[in-house]
């Protein structure tokens, strides 16, 4: 037998052992298998993943431990594994935070579903049987006939029929008698629902224009293969699009991976594309059940599922052949994880087109900056759609100036011009879209005598105020307490309620409009399961309805009845203390406003701003991406930021303030020092300063900003990795943790 010299990672959340250790064994092992070893001077054993098997090792072989036992195998093969080193080198987190993406926790504790069913074998018998009841035997009746009339009947099914009856003992005997047996059979747990089985799909033909792309992104595909920016405006048809690539693939023998970027969007593109595609759509999303999620794997693994839908971590789903990735409104912050590893989907899209030739489409109306920068430099295709795929027009756009509403006397947050468009669309039975991206009644409290603002134990922010359970609460870490009219810092004053959310605008809607059926779609309102589905499914099914919502439902959502879209507030979003805030509106306005006019009837869009000159609206006024995108670069040019520059943020965390500074500092410092013993001078280093947000969960958050745009990023990155793993000890001081960020979309 010949032995073999595998390199492992252990299963071991600890950055001190965040490397391969080298074993040898007799055993039949295979890449991605998990194995027993010996660890440490007490031979502890641990679990760990093979990456790596070598026939010979140029080193002392004597010193290396033994494999003690096997494990389970998983699906991570070669370029899986290659995959998630580059992804750990790449966003700097841990071997073990790469591989879990590629073999999630929640698979290795999920298990098979397994079921009774009593099947009918001797038919004839059973009818006899049936023929000579008695006329009272009303049970045995029923459960005679059942049987008959279902050729396969679920045991869950009869205990549930017949609920308090005792029915084993009739089951037994005709079991005895060889007219029925008992099966064990698998079952997979549904992940959908009905309004997602109840949808029936209707093709459409691709219109002259969706064609032309079609050929064009085929032609791509087939020579240079390189990532493909589908840049088409909303409604333009860029889901036909791609369903019709996929049925190519499903026809070449190869699966697809299909990526939208909010939980609400999954319900709705899941029932489009299982209708389409029947039992070939597997679903991976984080609502799923650990059941649900197991399955749906499984499906996709044994390649009964080559479609898979799903948000951001079904990239990682095991396809078979992978031929193609599309993500769907590509722009969205919501691919990119903010837990370690920090990954960006599109980017690790991008490297699965290069490693394995997967070929790659990104959809959307307002691309981010650097991905039409990249499409424009040609390291991307682009293609654009420039009509909607019914050949109506965009919707149209009105800017509303508040500070005019203010002085003709409204106290209303919805300026008079939209309380006027909303009540002509409820008499002519239409839908109206109202988007706030701030959810619960009010942002904060203050004591009408005192000042005082309720703040949260847990973190350096105020507390916000939800009206219908009457308390106030933290949005970063959930801590609550209830409301008090009078200030309980100086028992004085009361408290009074400022700024809007959500809530604010659904109660002064229904006191506004009695008329109309209100639904709010938030985070507060979509917690329970399929309860994203059922709020757009009922939304969707009423006539004269308002849907009130935060950014869940600016983008993806077709409702041929919604003939208006209100923006209450723009000027939020456009004040952000971040490089990418005008971006993100701009997209973000453009979306939500893309819900109108989608059918028969003519859209309109009002958006309400204190701030009427400002730039982006003037763009979003016209619909003009490219307009906005011309001044945007230019600014990011002008500052060296991206795509002119990376920026990588090392965020310190500590329960104690003065050691997350202190830790803060002695990074900075070794990172200047390493970096002159390259002969490196010129790194712009920001900080280290406390976070906007510089307490969150009782811990004190400092971050140092490093931008690239003269020097090597791998060389920065390399010098970080090698301080916060080899110097550790050295630059962190007790209860301090660091984790880096590379190009981070939230910099709070």
């Amino acid at each position: 037998m010949v032995e073999k010299y595998c390199k492992v990672i252990l299963i071991q959340k600890s950055r001190y052992i965040d490397k391969k250790f080298t074993y040898k064994t007799y055993l039949d092992v295979c890449l991605g298998q998990i194995v027993y070893v010996p660890f440490g001077r007490g031979n502890k054993q641990l679990e760990a993943i093979i990456v790596e098997i070598q026939e010979k090792l140029p080193c002392d072989e004597d010193k290396l431990k033994e494999i003690v036992s096997l494990g389970e195998k998983t699906n991570l093969d070669y370029d899986k594994i290659a995959l998630a080193f580059w992804i750990r080198d790449y966003y700097m987190c841990s071997y073990l935070d790469a591989l879990s993406l590629l073999y999630p926790s929640q698979i290795r504790k999920g298990s098979a579903k397994f079921e009774d069913f009593v099947v009918l074998k001797d038919k004839l018998a059973l009818q006899l049987e049936y023929l000579d009841l008695k006329t009272n035997a009303h049970v045995k009746k029923y459960l005679y006939k059942l049987i008959l009339d279902n050729v396969e009947l679920s045991r869950d099914r009869l205990n549930e029929e017949f609920k308090g009856k005792n029915i084993s003992a009739y089951i037994n005997n005709l079991k005895e008698k060889e007219i029925i047996e008992i099966k064990s059979s698998r079952i997979f747990r549904d992940p959908s629902n009905d309004n997602i089985n109840n949808t029936t799909y209707i093709k459409h033909a691709l219109n002259e224009e969706q064609n032309n792309i079609l050929e064009e992104i085929s032609d791509e595909l087939s020579t240079k293969n390189r990532p493909v920016l589908l840049k088409g405006i909303t409604g333009s048809g860029k889901t036909e699009i791609y369903m019709e690539l996929i049925d190519k693939m499903i026809e070449e023998g190869k699966g697809s991976i299909v990526l939208v970027p909010e939980i609400s969007l999954t319900p709705q593109t899941i029932a489009r594309f299982t209708a389409r595609f029947k039992a070939k759509v597997a679903v991976l999303h984080s609502h799923l059940s650990v059941g649900q999620r197991y399955d749906e794997w499984s499906k996709i693994e044994n390649i009964d599922a080559p479609v898979v839908i799903g948000a951001r971590s079904a990239l990682f789903a095991p396809v078979r052949n992978l031929g193609l990735i599309v993500i769907d409104e590509c722009h969205e912050d919501a691919y990119r994880s903010e837990l370690n590893p920090k990954y960006d989907s599109v980017e690790v899209a991008c490297k699965l087109n290069e490693l394995q030739a997967v070929s790659v489409i990104l959809g959307s109306a307002t691309p981010k900056v650097e991905q039409y920068y990249k499409a424009k430099n040609e390291e991307y295709k682009l293609v654009e759609l420039s009509k909607r795929a019914n050949n109506k027009p965009l919707p149209s756009i009105e800017i509303i100036d508040m500070k005019e509403d203010a002085k003709l006397g409204n106290l209303s947050f919805l300026s008079f011009s939209l309380q006027t468009k909303i009540s002509s669309a409820m008499k002519k039975k239409e839908q109206v879209i109202l988007f706030l991206n701030r959810r619960g009644y009010a942002n904060f409290l203050s004591c009408d005598s005192c000042g005082h603002v309720p703040k949260c134990k847990n973190c350096d922010i105020s507390l916000t105020y939800h009206k219908k359970n009457q308390t106030l609460r933290c949005h970063y870490c959930n801590f609550e307490i209830p409301f008090h009219k009078v200030c309980e810092s100086c028992n004085e004053g009361k408290m009074k309620d400022i700024g809007i959310g959500t809530e604010r605008i659904e109660a002064e809607v229904r006191e506004l409009f009695p008329e109309a059926k209100v639904f709010r779609m938030d985070k507060d309102t979509v917690s329970r399961k399929n309860s994203h589905s059922e709020i757009l499914s009922a939304f969707k099914h009423t006539k004269g309805a308002i849907l009130i919502g935060t950014q869940m439902i600016g983008k993806g959502l077709d409702f041929p009845m919604v003939s208006l879209v209100g923006v209450i507030n723009a000027d939020q979003g456009l004040n952000a203390p971040d490089f990418r805030s005008n971006e993100r509106m701009f997209s973000l306005i453009e979306q939500v406003g893309g819900r109108a006019g989608r059918g028969d009837i003519d859209g309109k869009v009002l958006i309400q701003t204190f701030s009427p000159d400002n730039y982006v609206l003037k763009y979003i006024l016209n619909h003009d991406f490219e307009g906005f995108y011309n001044e945007e670069i230019k600014l990011r040019e002008n500052f060296s930021y991206l795509p002119y520059s990376n920026i990588i943020r090392v965020l310190v965390s500590s329960v104690n303030e003065q050691n997350a500074a202190n830790s803060s500092m002695q990074i900075k410092d070794a990172i200047i020092f390493y970096l002159k013993k390259k002969a490196v001078d010129n790194v712009n280093i920001m900080g280290p300063f406390p976070c906007l947000v510089s307490k969150i969960e009782n811990k004190y958050r400092w971050q140092i900003l490093i931008k690239d745009s003269e020097v090597e990023i791998h060389l920065i990155k390399s010098i970080i990795n090698y301080i916060l793993t080899e110097k550790r000890s050295v630059v962190l001081l007790d209860n301090v943790n660091a984790s880096v960020d590379i190009n981070p979309i939230n910099m709070v």
